[in-house]
């Protein structure tokens, strides 16, 4: 049993100074000073040109429903994704602070160029604590949905109506 741990106590001490180099790049640069397995270009994904600007003609919805739904959303909840090339805004589950018992989260999608109503669909999903302090899933008013919206729909046409001054 001693020459056991005798044994291991040997190993150990043999680990105490392992040689460790601490080469964390400095700069950005540093990262990449290998290269890269994609060539110097990289890759090109969606409508990213290689001057790193969006490309227009790849993103598929208004530009006026888009920064609409963003301004009024994001007044409200936290915005946890937003992909202007899909039309999707997705916001975080939130507890808004008038009633901490339900939380709600918001789904926008965009599927048009065009400044339409029929382009903008809205999804709200609720949350509400039952008595055994769980959350569970809970029904959304009609004019809940349609306040939403009619802010976006509204704010929407007045980013339009100040583009055209």
């Amino acid at each position: 049993m001693k020459l056991r741990i005798l044994g291991l106590l040997l190993t150990l001490s043999a680990c105490t100074n392992p040689k460790i180099e601490n080469t964390y790049p400095s700069s950005h640069k540093d990262l990449y000073r290998f290269g890269s397995i994609l060539g110097s270009q990289g890759i090109k994904i969606g409508g990213i040109n290689d001057d790193k600007k969006i490309d227009e003609n790849a993103i598929k919805v208004n530009r006026y429903l888009w920064h609409a739904s963003l301004d009024v959303l994001s007044s409200i909840l936290p915005i946890s994704s937003a992909d202007p090339y899909a039309g999707a805004i997705i916001t975080d589950w939130h507890t808004l602070v008038e009633n901490p018992n339900e939380m709600f989260k918001i789904v926008v999608t965009i599927d048009s160029k065009e400044l339409r109503a029929d382009a903008l669909s809205l999804k709200i999903y609720k949350k509400v604590k039952n008595l055994m302090d769980k959350w569970e899933n809970a029904n959304v008013s009609k004019d809940t949905i349609a306040y939403f919206e009619n802010a976006i729909l509204s704010r929407a046409s007045e980013l339009r109506q100040k583009d055209k001054k």
